[in-house]
């Protein structure tokens, strides 16, 4: 999945009422239906559950479903690749580590303190500018 999809993702999510949303199981009639209630989870309900399924879905939450449905799959391989990125990083720093080994000279505290800049931006991205 490209950054450009994600964005788009991120556009009708935006969009979409705000989550989290919830499946409803219900009976009616005297039968089992699911629903989709999409209203914040711990609001009361703003209709007959009932007939939940008879009311109108608003059209950017039923773009953001179907868009979040498909781009799914593209979402979880790109988890999982940056998954594997991360722990081979990982991997390598301790490798790099063990090399530098602890020596004490200028160029194994330089080793020891860029490794520990890396480990801290894969830790927390957002403060390692």
């Amino acid at each position: 999945m490209s950054a450009e999809d994600l964005n788009a993702l991120a556009e009708l999510e935006a969009s979409a009422s705000p989550a989290p949303w919830d499946a409803l199981y219900r009976k009616a009639w005297g039968v089992d239906y699911t629903a989709l209630s999409i209203q914040p989870i711990d609001e009361a309900a703003d209709s007959d559950l009932a007939h939940a399924c008879c009311v109108p879905m608003d059209d950017a939450d039923v773009e953001f479903i179907a868009a979040a449905r498909n781009a799914l799959p593209g979402l979880i391989q790109r988890v999982r690749e940056a998954d594997a990125r991360t722990s081979a990083v990982e991997a390598a720093l301790d490798k790099l580590s063990e090399v530098a080994g602890d020596d004490g000279d200028a160029v194994s505290r330089s080793i020891s303190e860029c490794v520990g800049y890396i480990r801290a931006a894969l830790a927390d991205p957002g403060e390692a500018a």
